[in-house]
């Protein structure tokens, strides 16, 4: 019986652990995705848009350095997006721009630094591609005392137990939006998200990514 109890326990701890992190996906297929991807030789990831937020404001909150901050960690995810994709490209349908190809057109065409404000057919155009992987990435930071703009220090070891780590550590969350759109038109043809959270901010964007790219629907 004692044996039984500790077992439902433990069960019932790592239930809980698991529903902390596990956060469902969710994903929009346009019904005619197939029809459209028919066309499609090549698409373009453009650089990924970064939001980050704090549960309480920094005292010493500097918006240029912040954005200098997002700006950095974009092209690092959009980097690591592309890397990720290319482990699957040969069992996909399209080619996959290479992403400095990407952001030289888009520093030639002057609108690297307002890409918002402009369509994803004008931007397809401008690539000279069939469709556009835009995104978003959105981290949650709890800690407003770390450095601003570093990554936290890796999770603290129990010295009693090595290789193990304290439980008391901070959460971050963080959550990714992707969006695949048709080139000639514009039209949306498939919407990811996804959220997550871990004890260190080191871990978040590609295991949000590495979740993402397998249900991307350009298989074979």
């Amino acid at each position: 019986m004692k044996k039984a109890l500790l077992l439902f326990l433990a069960m019932g701890i790592a239930t809980f652990s698991q529903a902390q992190f596990g956060f469902p996906k969710e994903i929009y297929l346009n019904p005619k995705m197939s029809n459209f991807s028919k066309t499609h030789k090549t698409i373009a990831i453009l650089p990924v848009n970064v939001k980050f937020m704090y549960k309480t404001q920094q005292f010493d909150f500097d918006p240029e350095a912040e954005h200098i901050a997002e700006m950095n960690t974009s092209a690092i995810v959009q980097s690591n997006l592309y890397s990720f994709i290319l482990t699957k490209s040969s069992k996909m349908s399209v080619e996959v721009q290479d992403v400095e190809t990407t952001n030289v057109l888009l520093k030639r065409a002057e609108v690297n630094d307002k890409i918002t404000e402009f369509t994803k057919a004008e931007l397809a155009k401008i690539l000279g591609v069939d469709a556009v992987v835009s995104g978003m990435y959105e981290v949650e930071r709890p800690v407003a005392e770390l450095p601003r703009h570093r990554f936290p220090p890796k999770p603290p070891v129990d010295p009693a137990k090595p290789g193990t780590a304290v439980d008391d550590r901070p959460v971050y969350y963080a959550a990714f939006t992707m969006n695949i759109n048709d080139g000639p038109s514009g039209t949306l043809l498939w919407r990811y998200y996804k959220k997550t959270g871990n004890f260190n901010t080191y871990d978040l964007s590609d295991d949000l990514i590495s979740k993402m790219v397998k249900d991307l629907p350009y298989s074979k």
